[in-house]
């Protein structure tokens, strides 16, 4: 009977124990780096709860557009003589876990885990309380995404980007959290999609994309951001879809289209980066298939449209815009077929 007496005082002194380890965080006070409990370094689990009367609490609700209910846990810590020593968990709203730390002696150690509200995952690594390695990027079906360089909580060095399948998507270089150097993206099978230069995180210098056959799709330059100099654009025949050049970001002169063939397919003339004067569009076989006039980016006044053998199929008046007047539409013999009258774009009538 002694026996069972000292092993239920044993058990009871053992809960009591236990319990005392999981405390509030009202329950605590940190001076100086350590986490004391009636003046004594504590030992244990703190729980964080929001607390709708707390100030803090309310401010860091507010700042962060996060709604908790009463009483909620949304952080766990635990603590080894004061300091920070295992694994530390942060919560959302919905009770879900949001991130996982571990510590050693007060610094972060080994594996900590992020885990998104869209499902994705990142895994870094410290050591000495230092990130080493590259954060892994996982989807929600655990497939790895991205594999990023960080220095001091900012991008800094290599980060590689994945398809699900695996495959390199993109690499990229970064420095002081912004893109830096060569940028190139890649397709599926592995050939590659495009190669752009970077400066600070501003497009710099000249940018090549490449069809899928391997073929250059586009080639342009870029000066602090902006399109500068000739773009030309190409089929995956090879032969140049489009011709343009830029000032400052903005087409200027002339802008060139063709068919695959190599056959012109239209011309237009820029002012400004507004289509500015007579645009003019062919058939495959040279010949004009329509004449429109621009002004400041509008069309204004009659535009003409043919058959392919060079006559006349109709005359389409324009205001600002809109199609306003007396439309005329012929047949190849050059009889009018028909007429519309236009009022602000509208057809109001037809005969």
């Amino acid at each position: 009977m002694k026996k069972l007496a000292v092993l239920i005082m044993t058990v009871t002194v053992s809960i009591s124990v236990l319990c005392k380890n999981i405390v509030e965080d009202t329950m605590v006070e940190l001076v100086e780096g350590v986490v004391y409990e009636k003046e004594t370094p504590f030992s244990g689990e703190v729980l964080y709860k929001y607390n709708s009367n707390s100030l803090l609490d309310a401010l860091y609700s507010m700042e962060s557009g996060l709604v908790y209910k009463e009483e909620q846990v949304y952080k766990k810590e635990r603590y080894q003589r004061g300091v920070l020593d295992g694994r530390s968990e942060l919560y959302y709203p919905d009770g879900s876990l949001k991130e996982i730390v571990t510590f050693r002696g007060g610094e972060r150690e080994g594996t900590s885990y992020v885990y998104n509200p869209n499902g994705t995952t990142i895994t870094i690594t410290y050591h000495n309380d230092e990130e080493v390695g590259r954060r892994v990027v996982k989807d929600r079906n655990d497939n790895i995404v991205g594999k990023l360089s960080f220095k001091n909580n900012v991008l800094n060095g290599d980060s590689t980007f994945y398809y699900v399948g695996g495959q390199i998507r993109e690499e990229a270089t970064f420095k002081d959290g912004l893109i830096e150097g060569l940028n190139t993206a890649y397709y599926v099978d592995g050939s590659i999609a495009g190669i752009v230069s970077y400066e600070e995180g501003i497009l710099n210098g000249e940018a090549v994309f490449y069809h899928e056959n391997g073929v250059v799709k586009s080639k342009t330059r870029y000066v602090e951001g902006l399109i500068e100099g000739e773009a030309v654009f190409y089929h995956e025949n090879g032969e140049i879809s489009e011709k343009s050049f830029f000032k400052d970001g903005r087409i200027e002169g002339l802008l060139t289209t063709y068919y695959e063939s190599g056959v012109k397919s239209s011309e237009a003339v820029f002012r400004g980066g507004k289509q500015h004067g007579e645009a003019v569009a062919y058939y495959p076989n040279g010949s004009i298939s329509e004449r429109v006039n621009f002004i400041e980016g509008i069309i204004e006044g009659p535009a003409y449209i043919y058959f392919r053998g060079g006559q006349l199929r109709g005359k389409i008046p324009y205001r600002e815009g809109v199609q306003e007047g007396e439309a005329v539409y012929y047949d190849e013999e050059g009889r009018v077929v028909e007429k519309v009258i236009y009022k602000k774009g509208v057809e109001i009538q037809k005969y």
